[in-house]
């Protein structure tokens, strides 16, 4: 049955981001609503948190501390709840371990009534172009909601190169995604090849070369080096209210150009990650003692093919050299590919594509406040997260600005400034006036 209750908002998807939007509507306003989540608990990249791996941002940026850091669902409160308090004080450490990190959210997700594990939503239909219908199914039941406003967790999709996708099902290949759920498949002894840029193809690397040393590892990167990713102070800065604002008011050629050209500022690797990579190299090669590993920059990787038996090995590798245009081959045992993931729109808004300018996240227009742009809808809103990165700039994964955007989320939905946004957060400017 169609429920009598209308949603203030309903939100579809529980990550970070969401369950950040969660905690701050429940603590700060007196608004209904309910966030919907397949999963039966919350996750946060499990095949990722391989013991001894640290968070990428700082942990205030959790989900709610830079805008309420009084808040009961601070990542201090979550220490003081778990008696580890004095612990993270003698830490000494501004970043946290990622594992921490996700314990963190999962024990918020525990605490808030508005978040609804095992309700995989089926569709989102615009009625009478007014009200959003939500229809879902949990404990088996198929159910419908109506809500005044959606906010959308576009969630992402792992990508893997074409050439690979005929053999996604072989546990020789792999995504990052799956890595500490797949690693027992990866042969001790054999050769693995780790393909990607970033900060999780380090890490994997890392986690290689620290277990089985008999093994031979190749790390291919299509970039140009190894690089870290920008943390400079300034650099910092981009990840900004003031940045988001100079960047929205951009043309959507230039936007577009700008994201492509600052994969550094959220792309690379970190300089703690390379150091250590590093120093392992080297301690192993003391007095010609073989490492066993082989790193190869401007690589990419154009073609994958099952090998010959008789060659000892399971892979063959087609490898392009970007510089020089040369081809490789390269010959291995199992592929890890961290190659990132990819932001979509989910196919249960079919029911509004009627009403949108474009299913393309690069072409969506989204408005300043995060309002996915909806024509002819005469009341309510549809908000996107983290599905505004040719909108918003770069800060649209980062999880410190999760929580500005969260902030104007809310401010929007009442209509007034509940949450405070800071006008003034960076000592550069990205316009410049007219005379100065």
């Amino acid at each position: 049955m169609l429920t009598e209750q209308i949603y203030d908002v309903v939100a579809v998807g529980l990550g970070p981001f969401n369950l950040g939007l969660a905690a701050l509507l429940e603590e700060n306003t007196d608004k209904q609503a309910l966030f919907l989540e397949k999963k039966e608990e919350f996750h946060w990249h499990p095949g990722m948190l391989i013991e001894g791996t640290i968070l990428q941002v700082p942990f205030l940026a959790d989900l709610v501390s830079l805008v309420d850091p009084c808040s009961e669902y601070s990542f201090l409160s979550y220490l003081k709840n778990r008696r580890r308090l004095y612990k993270f004080y003698f830490f000494e450490d501004y970043h946290i371990p990622r594992q921490e990190y996700s314990s963190y959210c999962r024990w918020v997700s525990e605490k808030l009534e508005n978040c609804q594990f095992g309700a995989d939503v089926h569709t989102v239909v615009l009625r009478d172009d007014e009200l959003f219908e939500v229809t879902y199914m949990a404990n088996g039941e198929s159910r419908r909601i109506l809500a005044e406003n959606v906010v959308m967790g576009t969630g992402t999709s792992p990508v893997i190169p074409e050439c690979v996708q005929q053999y996604r099902e072989d546990e020789s290949i792999l995504h990052s995604s799956t890595y500490l759920q797949s690693k027992e498949n990866l042969q001790n002894g054999s050769k693995i090849a780790v393909i990607g840029s970033g900060q999780s193809a380090g890490e994997i690397f890392l986690d290689l070369l620290q277990g089985d040393a008999n093994s031979e590892y190749c790390w291919l990167t299509r970039s140009d080096g190894f690089f870290p990713m920008e943390y400079s102070k300034l650099g910092l800065e981009y990840f900004s209210p003031e940045y988001i604002d100079f960047f929205h008011k951009l043309s959507r050629e230039e936007r577009v150009k700008t994201v492509k050209s600052q994969d550094l500022l959220y792309k690379g690797i970190s300089a703690d990650t390379i150091a250590e990579i590093y120093n392992l190299l080297y301690h192993r090669s003391v007095e010609n003692n073989p490492t066993h590993s082989k790193l190869f920059s401007h690589a990419e990787v154009v073609g994958v093919q099952r090998n010959d038996e008789r060659s000892g090995y399971k892979w063959k590798v087609d490898v392009r050299h970007k510089k020089t245009g040369t081809k490789h081959v390269m010959e291995c045992d199992s592929l890890v590919f961290a190659t990132g993931y990819k932001s979509f729109l989910p196919d249960l808004l079919d029911g509004v594509s009627c009403y949108l300018t474009s299913t393309d996240l690069e072409e969506l227009n989204i408005d300043r406040q995060y309002r996915l742009e909806l024509s002819g809808k005469s009341k309510g809103s549809m908000f996107i997260q983290n599905g505004d990165l040719f909108t918003h700039g770069v800060a649209a994964p980062d999880l410190g600005l999760g929580v500005h955007r969260n902030s104007v989320i809310i401010n929007a939905l009442c209509g007034e400034d509940v949450l405070p946004v800071d006008e003034v957060n960076v000592f550069q400017s990205f316009e410049m006036p007219e005379r100065f």
